[in-house]
């Protein structure tokens, strides 16, 4: 004579069955009796303010025609380009200096005279905030310290002239 015997369910297996069929009850999950707020101490903590991206400030700002007049004045200034070397070669403001930003500007600051009046431009003028910063860092004057807005692409626009280096060109 054969016995059969029927498996055992463990209390581990057996627990979604048993919540399922409603045999223990989960806080706050019974259809007549409504979530609870979790007490107050248990709120989650306000969201620190996202730090605001660094920028130019606005008295720092010069237009393309701005810059066009101090050149043709004579003033002493620095032109300093900081758009990658690819886009410098394909066109550029005669008489810049081509100081990529990011790293590589921090590593040739030092090619950047403190003297004088040093003017940065870029693309379109939205890419100078941290190569300004990195002048305030290192201990620029503010005060001389200007970042064209638009950009060469501005420059150009305007029917100023631009220069190019094949030789280099990528």
């Amino acid at each position: 004579m054969r016995t059969h015997t029927v498996p055992r369910i463990g209390a581990i297996a057996a627990l979604p069955l048993i919540i399922a069929l409603g045999v223990i009850p989960l806080a706050g999950c019974s259809p007549d009796q409504p979530a609870e707020e979790p007490p107050a101490e248990e709120q989650p903590a306000e969201v620190a303010p996202v730090p605001e991206e660094p920028s130019v400030p606005e008295e720092a700002l010069i237009s393309v025609q701005d810059l066009k007049g101090m050149m043709d004045a004579g003033e002493g200034l620095t032109l300093v380009d900081v758009r990658s070397r690819a886009a410098y070669t394909r066109s550029f403001i005669p008489g810049s200096v081509n100081i990529p930003g990011g790293a590589q500007f921090e590593l040739r600051l030092r090619e950047v005279p403190h003297e004088g009046l040093v003017v940065l431009i870029g693309a379109v003028g939205t890419d100078l905030a941290p190569s300004y910063q990195t002048l305030v860092d290192n201990d620029y004057d503010p005060a001389s310290i200007r970042a064209v807005e638009g950009g060469v692409q501005a420059w150009g626009d305007a029917g100023y002239p631009l220069d190019s280096d094949d030789a280099y060109a990528c």
